[in-house]
């Protein structure tokens, strides 16, 4: 590379690899904690209920201090309307050949249409 050679983000292969690999990394280290967070809940709240019980804590008292857990529900929902949307983003991006910022305009916006897509879904099953 020479001192008049321009920096393009797009065409530098090797920054783009290390750019994908750093955000494979991060997305694996936040989906293994979010993971981790959610089974140290569980178990706690497992726990808790158990101990409630053997001390002699009727099951509605439980209840009101423990409500069951409806974010499951809405937790895959949301996934689910996210990575269909991230899907269909791909097909759009593998259509409009070759790569570049309209690529990336395409993910953004089928991104923020699929959490569009969740909300509108959450509205309507509440």
């Amino acid at each position: 590379m020479n001192a008049q050679d321009k920096f393009d983000v797009v065409t530098d292969k090797e920054f783009m690899f290390n750019v994908l690999h750093s955000l494979v990394a991060i997305v694996v280290i936040y989906l293994l904690a979010v993971f981790i967070l959610t089974m140290v809940r569980l178990l706690m709240n497992y726990n808790l209920k158990k101990s409630l019980l053997e001390k002699g804590a009727t099951e509605e008292v439980i209840a009101q201090i423990l409500p069951p857990d409806k974010s499951g529900y809405q937790g895959a929902l949301k996934w689910f309307t996210v990575l269909f949307a991230i899907g269909l983003g791909l097909l759009a991006v593998s259509c409009f050949q070759p790569l570049g910022i309209h690529s990336v305009i395409i993910m953004v916006f089928s991104i923020a249409f699929g959490f569009l897509g969740f909300y509108f879904l959450l509205r309507r099953s509440n």
